[in-house]
């Protein structure tokens, strides 16, 4: 097994009665255990700046990467970061190939797979509807007829696309590998409107200076540390990382997130 369960449960208690921040070292107790751990826990995400993404040396950028480091190291726990597909990680999390996934919470057919770990309001991730000043405003996907929508290839966007009968309003699904492509589509004519979140398309459009943009509110999704319930003692995992949210958000709210380089 990878994680030690009489570690673990002791790490819960020394984080459930520690009075200090969560940046400060929370020492083992006298004659805890200190094993060693063969294999480190695997933590994935998608590429989703700037929240969770790649850097051009190949580094992880991880919004999150620090309060989960940081936990783990203070107790001995080594961890490891890769990026894959969307499809991929939910494969990896009921396989319990993964342990620990960073991103957006609510994929209705995970929930039995997964412990989530909320974090604060400010990581929300707001999904909006964007288009140039001249194209009709839409309050919703179902107003569009006879119109193209861009969309980026392994979201799911909350299950919004599903509510889209795209032959009824005769919508061209127009599908993009990666935000700033989809972007590009929105501001060339090539699409109509563009289905995506709003810290991605912030961060792209410091390249287009001169765009005009209009949204619209589609959704909102809460951003967790998901534990998949098929690694090794899952719920112990869950807890402790959870004791860690709290103490660490407990004095002051969590600013949102931006890109480091």
């Amino acid at each position: 097994m990878k994680l030690n369960l009489h570690t673990l449960t002791t790490s819960i208690c020394i984080l459930l009665s520690a009075h200090s921040a969560f940046g400060r070292s929370i020492a083992p107790e006298p004659g805890a255990n200190t094993t060693t751990y063969a294999q480190p826990l695997k933590i994935v995400f998608t590429e989703f700046p700037p929240y969770t993404y790649t850097n051009q040396n190949g580094d992880p950028k991880v919004y999150f990467v620090d309060l989960i480091s940081k936990l783990l190291q203070q107790q001995d726990i080594p961890h490891s970061f890769s990026s894959h597909p969307t499809a991929r990680i939910h494969f990896q999390l009921k396989s319990g190939e993964a342990d620990i996934y960073l991103g957006p919470q609510g994929v209705p057919n995970l929930q039995q797979h997964i412990w989530s770990v909320p974090l604060p309001d400010s990581f929300t991730i707001r999904l909006f509807l964007w288009r140039k000043p001249s194209t009709t405003h839409a309050k919703s996907i179902t107003e569009i007829h006879n119109q193209s929508l861009a969309i980026i290839n392994g979201f799911g966007y909350g299950g919004i696309l599903q509510k889209l009968d795209s032959t009824k309003n005769k919508v061209h699904i127009i599908r993009s590998s990666g935000h700033g492509n989809a972007l590009k589509m929105l501001i060339s004519g090539r699409a109509d409107y563009l289905l995506d979140y709003l810290q991605p398309v912030n961060t792209e459009l410091s390249a287009h200076p001169n765009t005009e943009l209009l949204k619209h509110p589609i959704l909102d999704i809460e951003v967790a540390f998901m534990v998949s319930r098929n690694t090794d003692n899952s719920r112990e995992l869950f807890e402790l990382l959870g004791s860690a949210v709290t103490q660490h958000y407990r004095e002051s709210p969590a600013p949102p997130p931006q890109p480091t380089d």
